[in-house]
């Protein structure tokens, strides 16, 4: 009956030396996943706030690019206003040299 009793003894150590280690593993895990989960959470949060950044970033370029459309839309009708003034002055200046003209090929009517 010794034999059977520390069977018995030696039985009930390992499955409590199992049950330990069985235990441990589990906390072990359970502590990496807590870990695991905060890293996913991180890269959740940077994935966002690097979204953010790029829609930030694209608004930026879009508006950049809408100033600059407004600038060389000014600038067009700067120009054209200026090319519409030289077009009167030069019809005035060349109505002028026609009439100087004129007067120099008839004569004045008065």
């Amino acid at each position: 009956m010794n034999i059977i009793g520390w069977a018995v003894i030696i039985a009930v150590a390992l499955y409590v030396i199992y049950k330990v280690a069985q235990w441990f593993e589990d906390a072990c895990y359970r502590w990496g996943e807590e870990e695991r989960e905060e890293r996913h959470r991180q890269w959740d949060q940077d994935d966002f706030e690097d979204a953010m950044e790029e829609v930030a970033w694209r608004d930026e370029l879009k508006r950049k690019a809408a100033k600059k459309r407004f600038d060389e839309a000014q600038r067009a009708m700067a120009e054209n206003v200026y090319e519409r003034q030289a077009y009167e002055i030069n019809k005035r200046f060349n109505e002028r040299r026609a009439a100087e003209r004129d007067i120099d090929l008839f004569g004045d009517f008065k």
